[in-house]
């Protein structure tokens, strides 16, 4: 790689080099992970990586204090999983009382993940899918709606995108919805993207009037995910798009709903009478798809959808 190159990727060095200093023993992980070459790949992670240390902000070694943190609480469900074939916890009220009401663990956990968005292979490519294929796609003027919009990281990008009239995000959770407010403050995005309360599954009747809708990482935290994507269904117009975003195979602390398969996914998503137009499964760091679906590794799904009617 030239060196002007090198010199570019300033951001995702800087990230890679500080969790190195604090988690050395995370250097052959991200070896595996973070791309070293092709140079449009190498570039979406620059720029993802700029996102993040935006909202690191002073205290980036206590997001990646979390991170490792969060990782070991993620591998001891993968010990579950793996002896059981199941997710530990199975329904919503036992996810509520260990981690949702548990301030100390959600506040560990939810910041952990922040860089999961970088140094995950299969979430950084999820991003990408939804940069490089979802938003192009969508019509001039498109009003947008994400549900569960967490750093706020993929309501940015739609709020930025030069055909985005507004945006706005849904979250069940008062604290997070003041989460993701924050974050899209130190992302820039504050004054164009909005976060609302509001839970998907009680939705009040309301006209259909969303051409974008995105629905990431939530519906395995969900009893009955396909009654959240009917309901959204309902708030789409006739020519919207979603982007949905389901991983299976994916043990965390707050994942309760198992989906096997990619074939599962993509046909749940059909029996709730969306079309899909495009999907893609990424699989976890270190697996090639094959590898990771006889190994029930991890997969991220991600379909985009018209509402088919």
């Amino acid at each position: 790689m030239a060196a002007d190159d090198q010199a570019s990727l300033q951001n995702l060095d800087n990230i890679r080099q500080a969790v190195l200093e604090i988690w050395p023993e995370h250097k052959s992980f991200l070896a595996k992970s973070l791309p070293t070459n092709e140079a449009a790949n190498l570039q979406h992670a620059d720029q993802v990586a700029a996102l993040i240390l935006s909202l690191m902000g002073e205290a980036p070694k206590t997001v990646i204090e979390d991170y490792r943190w969060t990782c070991e609480r993620l591998l001891e469900e993968e010990l579950y999983f793996q002896r059981h074939g199941d997710y530990r916890i199975k329904d919503f009220a036992v996810a509520r009382r260990e981690v949702y009401e548990n301030a100390g663990f959600m506040g560990r956990y939810v910041n952990g993940l922040l860089l999961s968005h970088l140094l995950w292979a299969n979430h950084r490519a999820v991003l990408r899918f939804f940069t490089e294929h979802f938003l192009p796609g969508n019509p001039a003027g498109f009003n947008h709606l994400e549900v569960g919009p967490g750093h706020g990281l993929f309501l940015h990008l739609a709020a930025s995108h030069p055909a985005c009239a507004s945006a706005l995000g849904w979250d069940i959770s008062a604290t997070s919805v003041d989460h993701t407010r924050q974050c899209l403050k130190k992302l820039g995005a504050s004054q164009t993207a909005r976060v609302e309360r509001q839970d998907i599954m009680t939705l009040p009747d309301r006209n259909a009037t969303f051409e974008s809708v995105v629905i990431s990482e939530v519906l395995e935290h969900l009893e009955d995910p396909q009654a959240a994507l009917l309901s959204l269904k309902k708030v789409m117009t006739s020519n919207g798009r979603i982007f949905i975003n389901v991983p299976v195979n994916s043990p965390a602390p707050d994942h309760i709903y198992l989906l096997e398969t990619p074939e599962q996914t993509f046909e749940m998503i059909e029996d709730c009478g969306f079309s899909i137009i495009d999907k893609a499964c990424f699989p976890a760091t270190g697996y090639a798809e094959e590898r990771a679906r006889k190994l029930q590794a991890t997969l991220s799904c991600v379909a985009i959808a018209t509402p088919g009617r």
